[in-house]
């Protein structure tokens, strides 16, 4: 496995570069606030509003090696046919299979049945594992005041000094891709200059157009790709939305990271695009076989280590220490800044955010920035880049002695007038 975590408000985790030692959800906080003005801003608020999201009945499923897929989804389809019409919880009849999952040999489904005919489904011999369905969540939390903007200096200068001057290769990320599972991303915010585009909606498959209302999509993408604060400012955003006001379900983040890949896959870009997931949630491991699978396609991924302050992930703040909200430990990789990140806003606006998504944003963006500076073919080639170029022994934690390797751009290696 080749996998990298990241921890944020310093940490996130890279598949390969990634490796989600996923967990759920940030604080005990309240509500978040409805408008975006700076009037109305509430410290430590949770972006997360969404609260409808309901997974009972439903179930991932996947299929062991050498299974008669098409065979198999007919069985089922029968099943469903034939069960008595009973409703769901809530009321709603049961949908049967919602979603089909193919990476590299991670081969599945998911949906929502009733109890017989998952009984029947768990029983049968071409099944490997059905795991419930989860709710997944965007944990990052709003800040009170913009933040001065100290990401891309610690970065960037081995010394954490000189924090507000970002050194960066003029290829900046250029000819690479970034792919987005999250809220989706405000593509004509003026920041991202016009490179941002619309993937895929997991949510509704078939639409065409769709926006951010959250906000918390178009804040990682600024952070990623943006002119004034993103990491790589000249790679491509796609937007997959697999959250709307902040919760999914695990199958819809699947959803998008099988369309992710594919796309990915087909085109070749293997060496030049990144998967960036912000939903964490408990652990998975159905969700961590289908991260293995990426990886095995040559596909970087970087995953949030999650935000309830245990392990697997760190973040930090502006002097490299620990942020409170992180998790720890020998699941994450690499550790990056994830406290008060300024980025783009929905409507055009700026916000301030902390959490482990916005510190595996940096990682990523460091991800496409390294491969439109180098060759890294796959997934493996692109988590040893990464982990030799970063720093260590940088990471102050008042529980534990220095560890880790902290995300670094690799400025001290180069100086040039290349360099902006």
């Amino acid at each position: 496995m080749h996998f990298l975590r990241v921890v944020g408000p310093a940490l996130a985790s890279l598949f390969s570069i990634t490796q989600a030692g996923v967990v759920t959800q940030l604080l005990d906080i309240t509500k978040v606030p409805q408008e975006q003005n700076a009037g109305s801003r509430q410290a430590n608020a949770k972006v997360n509003t969404d609260h409808s999201i309901n997974v009972a009945d439903r179930y991932i499923i996947t299929f062991r090696p050498n299974a008669n897929v098409p065979e198999h989804m007919n069985f089922v389809q029968s099943l469903h046919d034939k069960s008595p019409g009973a409703q769901a919880t809530g009321g709603k009849a049961f949908e049967g299979v919602t979603q089909h999952y193919n990476l590299s040999d991670f081969h599945g489904y998911a949906g929502h049945f009733d109890q017989s005919t998952i009984n029947k489904i768990k029983s049968h011999s071409d099944v490997a594992r059905t795991e419930a369905d989860q709710k997944w969540s965007i944990t990052s939390t709003f800040d009170q005041d913009d933040a001065p903007g100290y990401g891309l200096g610690l970065i960037s200068h081995e010394s954490g000094r000189n924090l507000h001057d970002y050194l960066y290769d003029q290829s900046a990320g250029g000819g690479t891709y970034s792919y987005l599972l999250d809220s989706g991303i405000n593509i004509e915010h003026h920041d991202l200059q016009g490179r941002a585009k619309l993937g895929y909606n997991a949510l509704d498959p078939t639409a065409t157009v769709w926006g951010d209302a959250l906000g918390h999509g178009t804040h990682v993408a600024g952070i990623i790709g943006g002119r004034t604060y993103g990491v790589a400012k000249r790679t491509k955003l796609i937007a997959v939305k697999v959250v709307n006001q902040g919760d999914a379900r695990l199958s819809q983040v699947l959803d998008g990271l099988h369309w992710a890949a594919a796309h990915i896959s087909s085109r070749r870009r293997q060496p030049n695009a990144v998967i960036h997931v912000s939903p964490s949630g408990p652990l998975s491991n159905t969700w961590e076989d289908a991260l293995n699978a990426a990886s095995r396609m040559g596909i970087s991924v970087v995953v949030p280590a999650g935000d309830d302050d245990r392990d697997p992930g760190r973040r930090l703040r502006d002097h490299r220490d620990r942020g409170r909200f992180a998790n720890w430990g020998p699941g994450v990789d690499l550790y990056a800044p994830g406290v008060r990140i300024q980025s783009t806003w929905r409507n055009d606006d700026t916000r301030s955010l902390s959490g482990t998504a916005q510190a595996a944003a940096f990682v990523s963006g460091l991800t496409s920035y390294f491969k439109g500076l180098t060759d890294l073919p796959d997934a493996r080639t692109t988590k040893r880049h990464l982990l030799r170029e970063s720093l260590r022994d940088v990471v102050e934690d008042p529980d534990r002695e220095r560890d880790g390797a902290f995300a670094f751009n690799g400025a001290r290696k180069r100086d040039d007038d290349r360099w902006a």
